[in-house]
């Protein structure tokens, strides 16, 4: 992040500029991988578009991630993470959420699923609860003083994680919190060790 921070935005301080989940994922593909990434809005599918012109491993769509899945899934190479990165803007996201990845697991039962979503209200309590039945691991970051009814939390839901990948949060995400400063907590949840995810769900 300091990286690109240093390359977008102007010497001296701290950080002021952080990269989008598109361009944190890109350094990590291997020769032969794909990224497909979907922007519903079409000035950010633009910029999207323009970030990663030119480059054969990202195919950028400017359409509803949620109706893209279907078509997507299952991969022809049979291994792939589908990480969904909703704006949170309409009031049934969490219900598309769910939806989404109820199809999803049913195409593709294998593949690992990275959810993110924020918390604030009852409603996240829900999502989470039906979640459970998908047998996550769970990353939360949350931050003490926040007057209720605010987003005060967010959390990153995992299903199917690569293997260790467990061990390695439970080292970065405390190491995450402290970094973002005073007042900030990570916590991680995990399902029993003998408990898959469903192969399909409501």
């Amino acid at each position: 992040m300091a990286a690109f921070d240093c390359k977008f935005g102007r010497p001296g301080g701290g950080l002021k500029r952080y990269p989008g989940s598109p361009r944190l994922v890109r350094p990590y593909l291997r020769p032969g991988d794909r990224f497909v990434a979907c922007e519903l809005h079409p000035d950010e599918a633009l910029a999207l578009k323009r970030e990663f012109a030119g480059d054969r491993a990202v195919e950028v769509r400017q359409a509803d991630g949620y109706k893209v899945l279907k078509a997507l899934l299952p991969p022809p190479e049979r291994r792939g993470l589908v990480l969904i990165d909703p704006p949170f803007e309409a009031a049934d996201e969490f219900e598309r959420l769910l939806r989404a990845l109820r199809q999803g697991v049913r195409r593709f039962a294998t593949g690992c699923y990275a959810l993110w979503y924020p918390i604030k209200d009852e409603a996240a309590a829900d999502f989470a609860h039906e979640l459970a039945a998908f047998k996550p691991l769970t990353l939360e970051l949350s931050l003490d003083g926040i007057e209720p009814g605010r987003l005060s939390a967010c959390a990153l839901a995992v299903i199917n994680p690569p293997w260790r990948f467990e061990e390695a949060m439970r080292e970065a995400l405390p190491w995450i919190a402290q970094q973002l400063g005073p007042g900030v907590r990570a916590a991680i949840s995990a399902p029993p060790a003998s408990a898959p995810a469903p192969a399909s769900a409501g």
